[in-house]
C-alpha cells in the first residue's frame, strides 16, 4: 500500500521538489531533482497519485465504471492539481 493522506510537492531547501503526506510532511514519497525542465510538472502529477487511485478505484470498482456530474468534476479537480505548475 502507499503513504495515506494527500501528497504535496514543494520545493525544498535544497534545490529539489520534495512530494510528501500532508499527514507525515517528514517523510517524503519522491525527490525531484529540478535539474529536469519538467521537474515541476513531474512532482505535481506524483503528488497527484493517490487522488487519482482512489478516483479510479471508486469508478471502476465501486460504480462499476458509471460516472456522474460529480466525478467529472473531481477528475477535472485533480487535473487542474495537476497543470497548475507555475513554469
Amino acid at each position: 500500500m502507499f503513504t495515506k493522506g494527500k501528497w504535496k510537492a514543494e520545493l525544498g531547501y535544497t534545490n529539489i521538489f520534495i512530494i510528501a503526506s500532508e499527514n507525515d510532511k517528514h517523510s517524503a514519497v519522491a525527490d525531484i531533482p529540478t535539474s529536469n525542465d519538467n521537474a515541476e510538472a513531474n512532482a505535481h502529477l506524483i503528488a497527484a497519485a493517490p487522488a487519482m487511485y482512489e478516483w479510479i478505484k471508486r469508478v471502476v470498482i465501486t460504480k462499476d465504471g458509471w460516472i456522474n456530474q460529480a466525478d467529472l468534476d473531481e477528475a477535472k479537480g485533480i487535473l487542474k492539481e495537476i497543470d497548475n505548475v507555475s513554469s
